[in-house]
């Protein structure tokens, strides 16, 4: 996958299609076993439109737009739940992340700063060979 330069000097990549058979062929491509596939999946929480996903499943990629992940966020520090991100999350530090975990005890909603535009797909199907070594044919 070609990495492009903006005027400003920033990457990117050419967004993936959000659609199952362009992840899939792009994973085959990629070394990923032919038995494999990405499928669409409607619903996690109502069990007829799971039960269309085809078992065994090894990995979810979920896309949702980054407000959301914001907003949530937002919600989150205004109830207390955790501290504010820094303001300069732009600069792609690290550094002052390690207090946005929630004080309620419940497991974090991790963010990670993309530094190479419409990256997202790419790193989702990294993730997903991670999470399952023996994805490779």
């Amino acid at each position: 996958m070609a990495v492009y330069h903006s005027p400003e000097g920033r990457k990117f990549f050419v967004p993936l299609e959000n659609n199952p058979q362009v992840f899939t062929n792009l994973a085959h491509d990629l070394g990923m076993d032919p038995k494999l596939a990405f499928h669409d999946v409607y619903s996690l929480n109502e069990p007829d439109l799971l039960a269309m996903v085809p078992r065994p499943a090894h990995a979810l990629i979920f896309i949702t737009p980054s407000n959301a992940y914001h907003a949530v966020e937002a919600e989150d520090v205004a109830a207390g739940k955790r501290t504010p991100a820094p303001p300069d999350r732009k600069t792609y530090s690290m550094e002052g992340f390690d207090d946005l975990y929630p004080t309620d005890g419940a497991p974090p909603v991790l963010w990670f700063p993309q530094t190479i535009g419409n990256a997202c797909g790419m790193v989702a199907l990294v993730h997903a060979r991670l999470a399952y070594p023996d994805m490779l044919s």
